[in-house]
């Protein structure tokens, strides 16, 4: 099963392609250069005399070296016919956005851009920041000021308007496929939620909401979801946590048994929880690139924890194989893509397409052994209720059977009453006969057609009853019996 997993992350690896929409190739080719700003000393009217830092090879990732940066962008093939072109700046993470173009040996300035923009001001609508310019000779570099409030990333593109419009369409049809079946496993395991009142399958949804929370965010999708504000920039942050508890304490240990298989494993659960919330709270008052780095390494330290505990338990807990298998594409898809892309190295960069390929197979696998277990579950109930059916039924017959035995003692101990009576008072064979019906309750002509007799002789045993045992009526007959019995 393992070497089957890892065949499958090769061919992910190695076809990567056939998800384009990230890997868009310029339709103007152009070259990258920058300046840090470190100490927020770079204005429009000086940066022209400061020396930038050419790229070589994009994208480009500068990693945990957050803050302002200084980014000239150079179209190098510039026809002489004037182009309408469209920037697009695809990168999550930039709350600040000033785009410059010289004019008269100076930059003035075109648009200003950010999450804090509101729609109505955006010339594009769109998911990433995008603006019109026209290249014309003389026109064809662009500088941008850009603030980082994460990590680092170089991701720009320059397209005419077909190119954009090709980028974005297939960009969408992905989203439309892979957030389409991830609500429909949200639906389904809060379907079966409400049906069986099993809590895993709650925890499992809302796991799954706060994974594609994290999703929408890097993909830019919740600009169109929020207004401008702390929500919108920090969004990602709180599904992180939400993630790391939920997915975590309440799905991760509860479908595993983590806490009885392994008892040291909640101080260690607790301790990767908690410290997965600090650096992420911290990142929410004081954005830092290395807060937000150590935060998403730890909650990347605890998937892998979960993951070889369900190797550990696998025989001992017969849905942990499920979890192997869900939790080995979804963990080495946060160590191919965000570990590296945020501490700004490129050797694994593959674009953020393969969490979602990581995504969608650990929703595939676990939906599916959720609804295995609850099966697993009700065949185990079924058989509990056909042993408890059996069982009681066996009870019922043994109570039957005491019962009859305590009949045949009560009636052999009111056969040797009987005797004692009939020696006491010199009763008849026949008088007991009728005395037994007395004391039952019968009347004068149930007991005469019970005996075979006439009303007449039952009277005449009865007289001779009464006046043997020196009584009136048969409340004295009951009565005298009884202190004769005691």
């Amino acid at each position: 099963m393992t070497a089957r997993i890892w065949i499958l992350l090769c061919f992910i690896l190695t076809y990567q392609k056939i998800l384009p929409y990230e890997q868009t190739n310029n339709s103007i080719p152009y070259s990258i250069s920058f300046i840090y700003d470190k100490s927020n000393e770079i204005n429009r009217h000086n940066v022209l005399n400061r020396r930038f830092s050419h790229v070589n090879q994009l994208p480009f990732n500068n990693g945990l070296t957050n803050g302002i940066y200084w980014i000239c962008i150079t179209a190098t093939n510039n026809k002489t016919q004037l182009q309408r072109c469209i920037f697009e700046v695809r990168e999550p993470y930039i709350s600040m956005a000033n785009i410059f173009i010289i004019k008269h040996d100076t930059l003035s300035q075109l648009y200003k851009l950010g999450n804090n923009i509101k729609s109505s001001e955006k010339q594009i609508i769109n998911r990433n920041l995008a603006f019109y310019i026209n290249l014309k000779p003389g026109v064809n570099r662009v500088y941008i000021q850009v603030k980082y409030h994460r990590n680092v990333s170089f991701l720009f593109f320059i397209h005419n308007n077909e190119t954009y419009l090709n980028s974005e369409l297939k960009a969408w049809f992905f989203f439309s496929f892979y957030y389409g079946f991830s609500l429909a496993i949200i639906l389904f395991n809060f379907f079966y939620y409400i049906k069986f009142q099993d809590s895993i399958f709650g925890y499992y949804a809302i796991t799954v909401c706060f994974l594609n929370i994290g999703f929408i965010c890097l993909d830019g999708i919740h600009v169109f979801l929020l207004p401008p504000g702390w929500l919108l920039t920090n969004l990602d942050i709180v599904s992180y946590i939400s993630l790391a508890f939920i997915g975590g304490h309440l799905f991760a240990s509860r479908f595993l048994h983590i806490n009885e298989l392994f008892k040291k494993s909640r101080f260690i659960e607790y301790t990767l929880i908690g410290c997965i919330t600090l650096f992420f709270s911290l990142c929410l008052f004081k954005p830092s690139g290395i807060l937000f780095a150590i935060g998403l390494s730890l909650l990347f330290i605890l998937s892998f924890y979960y993951w070889i505990l369900s190797i550990i338990f696998i025989k001992k807990n017969k849905y942990a194989r499920f979890f192997t298998i869900a939790y080995c594409i979804l963990t080495f898809s946060l160590l191919l893509y965000a570990i590296p892309i945020t501490f700004g190295f490129d050797i694994l960069l593959t674009g953020s397409w393969i969490l979602k390929i990581g995504g969608l197979f650990e929703m595939m696998v676990l939906s599916y052994a959720n609804v295995f277990r609850m099966s697993t579950l009700n065949k185990e109930n079924l058989l509990m209720q056909s042993k408890i059916k059996s069982y009681l039924i066996e009870l019922q017959n043994k109570n039957k059977q005491i019962e009859t035995n305590k009949k045949r003692n009560e009636f052999r101990i009111e056969e040797s009453k009987y005797v004692e009576i009939r020696s006491a008072f010199d009763l008849t064979d026949r008088e007991i006969e009728v005395l037994r019906y007395i004391m039952s309750d019968k009347t004068n002509s149930q007991i005469a057609n019970s005996l075979f007799v006439s009303v007449n002789t039952i009277k005449y045993h009865i007289k001779n009853i009464y006046r043997k045992l020196n009584t009136n009526n048969r409340n004295q007959i009951k009565e005298e019996l009884n202190k004769v019995l005691n």
